[in-house]
C-alpha cells in the first residue's frame, strides 16, 4: 500500500492551492531567506471526505486504512526515570573574593564547593531574575501572578509541563556524572544559603517581600537546566502545544479555524522564535600564524538580552591543582559557557541549525487521535495534567488540560494546519533528552589541550545551540558546530531540498515549503517510516547527527562566526558537503558575517591587524572599539557622490530638501561611535533600503554576489536609472523625512538618539555605542521582546520608524552583552571583558551600572585572573561562606 500522504490541490483555499499546486510559493528557492516573517490569513479549508474527491484531474482520493481496532497505542515520548540517587548531605566552604566592578573570585577544595560560592555569588546581583526562572520552570507562573495577559501564564505553566520538564529533570540528574551532580548540588547550596541569611524585606525590587522567592532543590534547579536547552525547540513551540485538541466528529464539515467563533487560529512561528528574537553573537578563534605573540588569542562577543534569565554573570573559579577557569555563566548556570583556563579559551556564537523536525500526520477518518505510520496504524499518547491559578481575588483555582503526542513528540496546533479530522503536525526535538549540557560544559573548562577539548564534544554531545570557537596558548584555532541535530537519510534530505525549492509534490511539498519559508523548519510525512531520523555511531542518542559528522575546522590562522553556518568558517577553506539541517553553503554572507570576516582578512596600513597582518592585543580589543559597520564601509561614499550637489528629490509626492543629509554623510567616518555624526542619519537612510524593499530587488548594489568572493561581494552602489526617479536619493530623502517626524535633524550625534536606561521608568538615560544587524554591525546594540522574565522591563516605547525607532530614538535592551578579548602570552593569559549591563540587576548595588558607563565609553577594564592581580586590587572585598545541604 502506497502510504505517502495524498490530500491535494482540492482541499486548499485558491491562495494557498496555487503555492501547493506548482503556482508559486512564497519563495520558491532552496535558499529562501528562513528569516522573513509570512503573514498567512486564514487556515487550510474545511476538511473534505475522502470519498468526495472525485475522480480525473482531482487527484487520488487519499490512503486506504486498516480496521480502527487494529491500533497500537505508542510509548509515551515523556517517561519518568523517578526519583534520582540520593546523596548524603554534605558541608560547603568557599572564599568569594570580589573585584572591582563586582567580579567575584572563589576558591575552594572541591568543585561542590566552589559553584557553592557561585550560587552564593549569583543570589546577591540577581536573585529576583533567579527567583522567577525557577517558578517559570516550575510551572507556577499562574499561581503567583495570576493566568497573565492572553493567557501567557498559563500557556507558559501548562507548555513546560507538556514538554515533560518535571519528568527530563529526574532523568538528567539521574544521568549527570558525579562531578556535574557535586555542581549541581554545591550551587542549589549556595542560593539557598543566601536566601537563608536575608529576609525578604531585604530583597531588592522587584520582589520585595514576595513570597514566590524561595528556596529550591536540586529537581527545580534542573527543571531551569532543562528549560535553558530547550531554548531553540521545545520552549518557541509552547503556543503551539497548549492549545492543541483533538477536533469534534462533526469538525469534517466545519468552517476553518480562521473562522472559529472565539477567534482562534493555529500558532504561526517566526524563524527567530528558535534562536531568540535575533539572538546571536560573534566568535574569533585566532591562530598563531595571526597573532603578534605566536600564540592563540579569542573574541567572545555574544548578544543577548540585557534583562531576564538570559543574562551573563562574570566569575572565576578556582580548585587548586584541578580547575583555574573564568568566565561568564549565563545566569543560574554552574561554571562558565564562555571563558578560558591557564592552556585555552572558547566562546559560542548561536546556531541556525535545525533542532527538531515537524512531521505531518495522516489521522484515521473515525479518530483523529489515530494516525497513520506505515501500514499499521497508531493510537496517541495522553497525559492529563493541571496547574494552579491565582484569581483576581486572590484565590487559586485548578486548570486541567490534556496533551497528546504521536510517538515522535507532541501533537502540535500549528499554522497551517491546526488539527484536522485528517491531518494534523507533531515533531521531534533533537534536546528534548539532552542531559549532557552540564558536563560538556564542565569538561570544557577542565580541558588543557585541543586534543581534550575535542573529546568532550564526541563524548558527551551536550552542547544544545551554538557554534563554538576556540583559541590556546600552543596557537591552535578550532571550530565546530556540534550542536544537536536530527541525522535524516540522503533520500529525506534530496526529497525535502527539492520539496522546499519547487513546493512539490502536492500538499506534503507545499507544507515543506511553507515551514521553511515560514520559519526555518523542516516539515516531513510522519506516516511514511522512511522519513525517521537515522541511527549512526557514536551519537549521544539514536537519530542524532554524532560529532563525526559535524563541521569542524582546525588551523593555526583563524576562525569566525557571526551566526551564519559553518560554510564561511574561514574563507581560505570553505566547510562543505554538511547536512544541509546545518545551514545553508555557498550562498550571501550576512553584513555582520562579512564585517567580521573582513577584518580578519584585510590587510596593509588602517587594517584591523595593522600593517604586518597580525593581531597584538591593542588591535584585538580594537575590533570591539572600532563599532564599523559593512553597510557603510560599501556604500556611504557611493551615496555621498549621488547625493552631493542635489538640492531636493521627490518622496512619495513630497519634496525633501537633501543638503543636511549629504552634509552629515559626507563628514561621517562610517563608524558607531557615541559622538558619530551621520551615523544617526545613514542608519534612517538603511532603514528605508530595507523598507523599500530595495536590498531585497537587488537595486542597490553594482556587483552581484560572486560564491568565489564571499567575504567582497555584492559591492559597489548600482547606478542611478538612465530616467524616472533615482531610487537612492527617494531612500534618503524619505530617511530625512522619518527622522523629522521623530524630531531628529540629520545631523543628531548618536549619542542623543541611542541608549539604554538604568533604574526603570524615569531612569538614567545612558548612550552606547553600536549599531544594528542591519547595518552589518560587528558591535550589536539593539530592543528584543526576548527577556524570558515577568520583571519590570526597561521601557521601550512604540516604534516610530525604522530598525526599531521610537519616539525617543533606539532603546537598547539586547545586544553585546558580555565581551571578552583573550590573549595567550608566555606569561599566560591576559584578557580585558565587560558585562555591559553590569553585575548586578540589584539597583541599590555599586555594580548596577558602573560597567554600563565603561561601554558607554567605548573601553574595556582588564580580568583579572592571577593571584598577583587580585591582590593588588584597591576595590577587592572578601567574604568566606560556608554551609550544608543536610
Amino acid at each position: 500500500m502506497n502510504v505517502s500522504m495524498k490530500i491535494t490541490c482540492w482541499m486548499l483555499p485558491l491562495g494557498l492551492a496555487l503555492s501547493a499546486c506548482g503556482g508559486g510559493g512564497a519563495n520558491n528557492s532552496a535558499d529562501a531567506d528562513a528569516d522573513a516573517d509570512v503573514d498567512v490569513s486564514g487556515d487550510l479549508a474545511p476538511d473534505v471526505a475522502p470519498d468526495t474527491a472525485g475522480d480525473g484531474e482531482l487527484g487520488d482520493t487519499g490512503p486506504e486504512f486498516p480496521d480502527l481496532s487494529t491500533a497500537v497505542p505508542v510509548t509515551p515520548v515523556i517517561q519518568d526515570c523517578g526519583p534520582p540517587p540520593q546523596l548524603a548531605g554534605r558541608s560547603y566552604d568557599a572564599t568569594i573574593r570580589w573585584t572591582s566592578y563586582g567580579v567575584p573570585h572563589i576558591t575552594a577544595d572541591d568543585l561542590g564547593s566552589a559553584t557553592f560560592g557561585q550560587g552564593y555569588a549569583v543570589a546577591r546581583d540577581h536573585v529576583c531574575v533567579l527567583a522567577d526562572q525557577f517558578v517559570m520552570a516550575s510551572s507556577e507562573r499562574a499561581k503567583y501572578f495570576g493566568p497573565g495577559p492572553n493567557d501567557a501564564n498559563i500557556t507558559s505553566d501548562l507548555g513546560w509541563l507538556a514538554l515533560g520538564v518535571p519528568e527530563k529533570a529526574r532523568c538528567a540528574l539521574a544521568a549527570l556524572s558525579p562531578e556535574a551532580r557535586e555542581a549541581v548540588r554545591g550551587f542549589v547550596a549556595g542560593y539557598n544559603q543566601w536566601l537563608s541569611e536575608h529576609v525578604s524585606d531585604e530583597f531588592p525590587e522587584p520582589c520585595f517581600e514576595a513570597d514566590w522567592v524561595r528556596p529550591i532543590d536540586e529537581e527545580t534547579y534542573m527543571r531551569f537546566v532543562e528549560a535553558l536547552v530547550l531554548r531553540g525547540s521545545g520552549q518557541p513551540l509552547i503556543p503551539a502545544i497548549v492549545p492543541a485538541t483533538p477536533p469534534e466528529p462533526e469538525a469534517t464539515a466545519a468552517p476553518a479555524k480562521a473562522d472559529d467563533p472565539n477567534g482562534h487560529q493555529p500558532y504561526l512561528p517566526k524563524a527567530s522564535d528558535f534562536r531568540g528574537d535575533g539572538l546571536g553573537s560573534n566568535g574569533w578563534g585566532l591562530g598563531k600564524d595571526r597573532t603578534a605573540t605566536g600564540r592563540g588569542m579569542l573574541i567572545a562577543n555574544p548578544h543577548f538580552p540585557w534583562q531576564g534569565g538570559l543574562m551573563w554573570h562574570e566569575v572565576q573559579l578556582t580548585v587548586p591543582g584541578e580547575l583555574n577557569v573564568h568566565g561568564a555563566a549565563l545566569l543560574g548556570t554552574p561554571g562558565v559557557e564562555v571563558g578560558f583556563n591557564d592552556k585555552l579559551g572558547w566562546t559560542h556564537t548561536v546556531s541556525s541549525g535545525k533542532r527538531f523536525t515537524l512531521y505531518a500526520l495522516t489521522l484515521h477518518p473515525e479518530d483523529p487521535t489515530v494516525y497513520l505510520y506505515g501500514d499499521e496504524l497508531r493510537r496517541m499518547s495522553q497525559r492529563t495534567v493541571s496547574i494552579e491559578v491565582k484569581g483576581d481575588d486572590g484565590q487559586l483555582s485548578t486548570v486541567e488540560r490534556t496533551f497528546y503526542a504521536s510517538h515522535y513528540g507532541p501533537i502540535l496546533d500549528i499554522s497551517p494546519l491546526g488539527w484536522r479530522s485528517n491531518i494534523v503536525a507533531t515533531y521531534r526535538d533533537a534536546n528534548i533528552n539532552n542531559f549532557a549540557a552540564i558536563d560538556q560544559f564542565l569538561g570544557m573548562a577542565y580541558s588543557q589541550d585541543l586534543a581534550e577539548f575535542q573529546k568532550v564534544f564526541e563524548d558527551e554531545g551536550g552542547i544544545p545551540w551554538v557554534h563554538t570557537m576556540y583559541a590556546d596558548a600552543e596557537g591552535n584555532a578550532f571550530y565546530v558546530d556540534a550542536a544537536s541535530l536530527p541525522n535524516l537519510s540522503a533520500d529525506t534530505l534530496s526529497w525535502w531540498e527539492n520539496a522546499v525549492a519547487t513546493g512539490e509534490p502536492g500538499l506534503l511539498g507545499f507544507l515543506a515549503q511553507f515551514a521553511y519559508n515560514s520559519f526555518g523548519a523542516v516539515a516531513l510525512d510522519g506516516s511514511d517510516p522512511a522519513r525517521e531520523w537515522e541511527v549512526a555511531p557514536g551519537a549521544r542518542e539514536p537519530g542524532l547527527l554524532p560529532y563525526s559528522m559535524a563541521p569542524k575546522l582546525a588551523n593555526t590562522t583563524f576562525v569566525a562566526n557571526a551566526n551564519g553556518t559553518h560554510w564561511a568558517t574561514n574563507p581560505a577553506t570553505p566547510l562543505e558537503g554538511f547536512s544541509p539541517l546545518f545551514g545553508y553553503e555557498r550562498r550571501e554572507l550576512s553584513m555582520r558575517t562579512r564585517m567580521n570576516l573582513t577584518m580578519l582578512t584585510e590587510t596593509g596600513e588602517g587594517a584591523a591587524s595593522g600593517s604586518d597582518g597580525l593581531f597584538d592585543f591593542e588591535e584585538l580589543k580594537g575590533v570591539r572599539e572600532s563599532n564599523r559597520a559593512m553597510m557603510a564601509e560599501l556604500l556611504r561614499d557611493g551615496v555621498v557622490a549621488r547625493c552631493g550637489g542635489v538640492a531636493s528629490v521627490d518622496v512619495d509626492g513630497t519634496s525633501v530638501a537633501l543638503g543636511d543629509a549629504c552634509d552629515a554623510l559626507s563628514g561621517w567616518d562610517g563608524r558607531l561611535n557615541t559622538s558619530s555624526v551621520g551615523a544617526v542619519m545613514w542608519r534612517a537612510f538603511v532603514g528605508q533600503l530595507i523598507a523599500r524593499k530595495l536590498l531585497t530587488e537587488d537595486l542597490v548594489f553594482a556587483v552581484p554576489f560572486d560564491v568565489t568572493q564571499p567575504v567582497t561581494t555584492p559591492r559597489g552602489l548600482a547606478d542611478a536609472p538612465a530616467s524616472g526617479p533615482d531610487p537612492i536619493l527617494v531612500a534618503l530623502g524619505a530617511a530625512v523625512l522619518q527622522l523629522g517626524k521623530a524630531q531628529f535633524a540629520p545631523d543628531t550625534p548618536l549619542d542623543e538618539a541611542q541608549y539604554t536606561i538604568k533604574g526603570g521608568e524615569g531612569g538614567e538615560r545612558i548612550p552606547v555605542p553600536g549599531g544594528k544587524e542591519e547595518e552589518g554591525a560587528f558591535n550589536i546594540v539593539t530592543h528584543s521582546n526576548d527577556s524570558t522574565t515577568l520583571l519590570p522591563k526597561i521601557p521601550v516605547g512604540p516604534t516610530v520608524g525604522p530598525l526599531g525607532m521610537t519616539a525617543e530614538g533606539w532603546v537598547v535592551d539586547y545586544g553585546t552583552s558580555f565581551v571578552m578579548a583573550l590573549s595567550f602570552t608566555d606569561e599566560g593569559p591576559e584578557a580585558a571583558a565587560l558585562v555591559t549591563y553590569s553585575q548586578s540587576s540589584d539597583p541599590d548595588s555599586p555594580h548596577y551600572s558602573d560597567q554600563t558607563q565603561l561601554f558607554s565609553e567605548n573601553t574595556w577594564r582588564q580580568v583579572l585572573f592571577s593571584e598577583a592581580d587580585l591582590l593588588d586590587d584597591p576595590g577587592l572585598e572578601t567574604l568566606q561562606v560556608s554551609g550544608s545541604d543536610e
